[in-house]
């Protein structure tokens, strides 16, 4: 008996962008950014009460939701790449494709105006996730 699988077959990672609908992808995509932004927020608001609460400038208060949002802003716009459906796992993570499908858009990005409304309601607590996924990186935590 003959095997005609490629002998790297068995040695490739999960393609999770090909082996559903686009709709349940788009889905879960969603369903990932919101659980982004709910980590998030359990990070922006105590630091937004912490400064409130030490009579902080209101300017200071909203520094950890302006921050991120101001640099989500800067990304989306600044030419963003959109998220892309590929069987290449090493492209982008997960929640990276998760969240340049709701910011930017799948396969083309979408009209500036979407993309900004989405970048300032959903940046900042996309954001600071994001911050602090990126810091583990670097240190060699992930």
């Amino acid at each position: 008996m003959t095997d005609d699988r490629d002998e790297n077959e068995f040695i490739q990672g999960p393609r999770w962008r090909v082996r559903t609908t686009p709709a349940k992808r788009h889905q879960l995509a969603v369903v990932t950014v919101a659980l982004i932004v709910l980590v998030g927020l359990a990070i922006m608001g105590p630091l937004i009460r912490l400064l409130a609460s030490a009579d902080a400038p209101g300017v200071v208060v909203l520094l950890p939701w302006l921050v991120p949002t101001v640099a989500m802003l800067v990304w989306v716009v600044s030419g963003a790449e959109p998220a892309i459906a590929t069987a290449d796992d090493d492209e982008q993570s997960w929640p990276g494709y998760a969240i340049r499908f709701v910011l930017v858009g799948e396969d083309e990005p979408r009209p500036v105006p979407a993309r900004v409304a989405a970048a300032v309601v959903l940046g900042g607590p996309i954001g600071w996730p994001v911050l602090l996924v990126g810091c583990a990186t670097l240190l060699g935590l992930f």
